[in-house]
């Protein structure tokens, strides 16, 4: 099962001022939300268990913003002909 203590949301921000440039800005955990999964393990198998684990895993990353700056220096048609 999987519990989170509020809604979790991404979002990025997308700008292209020419052709071969683009900048986005993104944030990811935008409203600071834990998250916690909680999962029963048995060994060897589900139908014949000699042992059952309970495992309780926590998210907690805290809120993330970052900004991507791409550019293409070259490619296709942009290099002079032969001869």
């Amino acid at each position: 099962m999987n519990y989170n203590s509020g809604p979790f949301a991404t979002a990025f921000l997308e700008y292209r001022p020419s052709r071969q440039t683009s900048i986005t800005f993104d944030a990811d955990n935008l409203f600071n939300t834990r998250g916690e999964r909680a999962r029963l393990l048995f060994d060897p198998n589900r139908a014949v268990p000699t042992d059952i684990e309970d495992e309780l895993r926590e998210r907690n990353r805290h809120r993330n913003f970052g900004v991507t700056i791409k550019h293409s220096f070259g490619g296709r048609g942009s290099a002079a002909p032969a001869g």
